[in-house]
């Protein structure tokens, strides 16, 4: 297995060469018309900075405009700057270093604070003694931030990996939410949710160890940095002397991110108060020795991408306009015109025209990365868990698709009794129910499945209700001569004749399930194709995520080539269908 970083310069250009980096020496383009900047709870600096004006205030002679941006976690901020949504993210040092490993064109020239953020948090009425016992037990953790290398850690201080425990990937709140309602056994915290636990809910810290807490990281994109450098100055100025506030004023700074996080003073005072320095904010020494436990964990886990290697030259290709009719050996050259085009592109966006790694993985990346999760076992973990989900949300769906959509068809009453409702319910998209199935479900796979069954509903009730409405009304009268009434009558003669309809249905419902599947793999999942698309993001693998996509489409294609399938098979006896 290939151990190394993806950069040889990884290590040096984002640690050794950081305090050089504070200071800008290029010279400037013209000022920026707005500067992205992001602020987050777990930073106090940055609130102080944003409640009090200081950063438009430097700026304005620029006319540049600064555009605040909330941060939730280090794997936010990290997207933001991948995506140049923000030009200055707040992170944990060890979440820049992976971001940075993964191609992430970001250097960390600022430490806000140097924070005991982070902990493994036990319920109160919890009855574990030390970290062996959580050996086989959830615990719920934000992958690619501080606290998800400090529960690996402290894993490994009693022998432990995190194999031999469930992880159950949330974000900060939602693991402090899970832990208190008992869906999980632990919570890799991160301050102020943690404080606020142990205050309000009466958890209690496990295990900590100061060391195994990074530093807070301000890091400025690369581009930004060599452009700008008199910018980045005036922010490292200005964010100076939020710092210092910070540090001396701590009262005061405890009630603005209490006030802005909308947290109790007593929690946001707790944070600051017991586990919050601020020592020199120039990246050094004391960083890069905070960082050299989180390198092994990144080596050994797999988490930056493998060095890259050059790829074959794209065999050249042609096709003729075939005849009609197509042959199957013409629909497929034909259905692959599409595919190669777009492989091709993409090779050469990623070989040729520059796209970075952090940006976008190459092929051979992709193919590398299918590779490595066929050999250990993991593709057919996760296609397997996806696939038994969308097969029981399908199934449900259909079961109620079939119930109730016949039932409206055949009756105005009950139509105009549920039908609107369940037309406005349609319309809902799929995250918003979410919150709602995580509080009345829980994180396990019941709130998985409903989701994916409301998805898939309603493509099927909707496609059956309009085939019941086209039934041949002369099939009706000569099913009523002949005596055919209520549930006989729907068996025999209405849903046979709208099976058209309610095929073409479950085709598109099966295809929204697979949609839904992704939403639905949100909540808290640990395998799974939508969990390989979120644990990509948050540990900036792009290669994890276009395997991901890559699978979806596949599953999504075969599912409904087995539906065109079935249909050409049960419908056969139609005129016009194609064979």
């Amino acid at each position: 297995m290939n151990t190394g970083f993806s950069r040889r310069t990884f290590l040096g250009g984002t640690l050794a060469s950081a305090a050089a980096l504070a200071s800008p020496r290029s010279a400037s383009a013209a000022p920026p018309a707005r500067l992205g900047v992001d602020f987050a709870y777990y930073n106090p600096p940055s609130v102080i900075l944003k409640q009090q004006g200081w950063l438009e205030a430097a700026l304005k002679p620029l006319g540049t405009q600064v555009d605040w941006v909330l941060s939730l976690g280090s794997n936010k901020a990290n997207s933001f700057l991948a995506a140049n949504a923000v030009q200055f993210g707040s992170t944990a040092g060890s979440a820049a270093l992976l971001a940075r490993a993964n191609g992430s064109p970001i250097h960390t020239v600022f430490l806000y604070s140097q924070p005991e953020w982070t902990a493994l948090v036990v319920a109160k009425d919890a009855k574990f003694a030390n970290v062996r016992d959580l050996h086989g037990k959830k615990i719920a953790v934000t992958k690619g931030t501080d606290p998800y290398f400090f529960l690996l850690r402290a894993l490994g201080t009693v022998g432990l990996h995190q194999n031999d425990v469930e992880i159950v990937e949330l974000q900060h709140p939602d693991g402090r939410t899970a832990l208190e309602r008992g869906q999980v056994d632990a919570w890799a915290g991160l301050d102020p949710h943690m404080a606020a636990s142990e205050l309000d809910a009466g958890s209690h810290l496990l295990y900590r160890n100061v060391a195994f807490n990074s530093f807070g990281a301000l890091n400025v994109r690369e581009d930004f940095l060599h452009d700008h450098p008199d910018v980045v100055a005036i922010v490292l100025k200005q964010y100076r002397r939020a710092h210092d506030f910070a540090a001396h004023r701590v009262d005061e700074t405890a009630k603005i991110v209490s006030d802005a996080s909308q947290l109790e003073l007593r929690v946001a005072a707790r944070q600051l108060k017991l586990r919050t320095a601020y020592p020199d904010p120039t990246p050094g020494d004391a960083f890069r020795t905070a960082l050299g436990g989180v390198v092994p964990i990144v080596r050994e886990n797999n988490l930056a991408l493998p060095s890259p290697t050059s790829t074959p030259r794209s065999s050249r290709w042609s096709i003729r306009h075939p005849p009609e009719p197509l042959s199957v050996r013409e629909r497929l050259a034909l259905a692959l015109v599409l595919p190669l085009a777009f492989l091709g592109a993409w090779w050469f966006a990623t070989n040729v025209g520059g796209v970075r790694v952090y940006q976008l993985a190459a092929p051979a990346d992709v193919a590398r990365e299918l590779a490595t999760l066929a050999t250990n076992g993991l593709l057919w973990t996760n296609l397997v868990a996806s696939v038994e989900r969308v097969a029981l949300g399908f199934a449900c769906a259909l079961l109620a698709a079939i119930v109730l959509g016949t039932a409206v068809g055949l009756s105005p009453r009950i139509e105009a009794a549920i039908d609107p409702t369940l037309q406005a319910l349609r319309a809902v998209p799929s995250l918003a129910w979410v919150p709602l199935l995580l509080l009345w479900l829980g994180i396990g796979e019941t709130a998985k499945i409903v989701l994916i069954a409301i998805g898939a509903f309603f493509p099927v009730y909707v496609n059956l209700v309009a085939g019941i409405r086209g039934v041949d009304r002369k099939l009706i009268e000569v099913a009523g001569v002949l005596g055919m009434r209520g549930f006989e009558l729907a068996r025999r003669v209405v849903v046979p004749a709208a099976s058209p309809s309610l095929l073409v249905g479950a085709r598109i419902g099966l295809t929204q399930a697979w949609l839904f599947l992704v939403a639905a793999e949100l909540l808290a999942s640990t395998r799974g194709l939508g969990f390989m698309l979120s644990e990509g993001q948050q540990i900036s693998r792009t290669d994890e995520i276009l395997t991901a996509i890559l699978l979806l489409a596949l599953c999504g294609k075969l599912s409904e080539m087995a539906m065109r399938a079935l249909e050409r098979r049960l419908l056969h006896w139609r005129d016009g269908l194609a064979a």
